[in-house]
C-alpha cells in the first residue's frame, strides 16, 4: 500500500527543516511545492464526473450550469456533455487548459453549432467563488442535464493535495533550492552560485529517485548498492 501525505504537512516539514517561521515564507513554500508537483508530474489524478441541471436551456443568454462546487479541484477537463432524455451531445476532449469557447460539439449521428462558454469570478472575503458554464444554440428543447468529466487531485479533509510519501524528499529539496536562489538574488546571507548549483543537483537526484520508485514501486536499485532496495533521503529530513 502506498502511503500518502498532505502537501501542507510537507511544507510544514520544510519550514522546520529550513528553520523558517515566517508566514510569508510558508505561502512561498506552498507555491514552490505546487510548482514542483506540476512540473515533475508528481500527482496522481482522479477522474470524476459532475452532473447538474441546466437552468433555462433555451434562454438567449444561454442555459447555465453551476459548477462552482468543482472548480476549486478540477485541474483538467476531459469532456462536457448535455443530455435530453436518451440523447446526449458531447463536447469533445479538450486540451489541458481548455475553458474557452467551442462550436465543435458532436454526437454519434448528429453535429450542431452549439457552443459552451465559461464565466467565473474568484472568491472574496464576502462571497464564494462563482463559476458557470453557459450553453448556446442547443437544437430543440429538453436539454436540461449537463455533465462535466474532469481530472482532480486527491485532497485531505482540509483541501490540501495528497501526494505519495516518495515525493516528500524532492519537494523539500526543490524548496531548499528555490529559497537559496531567492536569497542569492536578494543578497541575503552568503549564498553563492556554487551553493545554488549544489542544491539543484540534490533536488535533481531526489527527483530521479522518486520517479524511479514511482515507475518501479517494488524495487529501486542504487548504483554501488547492488540489488538492495534503497531510497535516498533529503539530508534535511
Amino acid at each position: 500500500m502506498i502511503n500518502s501525505v498532505s502537501l501542507n504537512q510537507v511544507v510544514s516539514n520544510a519550514m522546520i527543516s529550513l528553520g523558517s517561521e515566517n508566514d510569508s515564507d510558508k505561502v512561498l513554500f506552498y507555491e514552490w511545492a505546487n510548482d514542483c508537483l506540476r512540473s515533475m508530474g508528481f500527482v496522481d489524478l482522479n477522474i470524476s464526473t459532475f452532473t447538474g441541471t441546466i437552468s433555462d436551456p433555451t434562454a438567449v443568454t444561454g442555459g447555465s450550469l453551476d459548477i462552482s462546487s468543482i472548480s476549486p479541484k478540477a485541474m483538467y477537463i476531459n469532456n462536457i456533455s448535455v443530455s435530453s432524455g436518451g440523447t446526449s451531445l458531447i463536447y469533445p476532449t479538450f486540451n489541458s487548459n481548455y475553458w474557452g469557447n467551442t462550436n465543435n460539439i458532436s454526437a454519434p449521428s448528429q453535429t450542431t453549432t452549439a457552443t459552451v462558454t465559461r464565466s467565473t469570478s474568484p472568491s472574496t472575503p464576502v462571497s464564494p467563488v462563482s463559476d458557470f458554464l453557459y450553453f448556446f444554440g442547443l437544437p430543440g428543447s429538453g436539454w436540461t442535464t449537463g455533465s462535466v468529466s474532469y481530472y482532480s487531485m486527491p485532497v485531505d479533509e482540509y483541501g490540501s493535495p495528497l501526494i505519495q510519501e516518495t515525493f516528500i524528499s524532492p519537494i523539500v529539496a526543490y524548496i531548499d533550492y528555490r529559497l537559496a536562489r531567492r536569497n542569492q538574488s536578494s543578497n541575503q546571507g552568503s549564498v553563492t552560485s556554487q551553493d545554488v548549483n549544489l542544491l539543484y543537483q540534490i533536488y535533481d537526484k531526489e527527483k530521479n529517485q522518486a520517479i524511479l520508485k514511482k515507475n518501479r514501486p517494488d524495487k529501486i536499485v542504487v548504483p554501488g548498492v547492488g540489488a538492495a532496495s534503497v531510497i535516498l533521503k533529503h539530508p534535511l529530513l
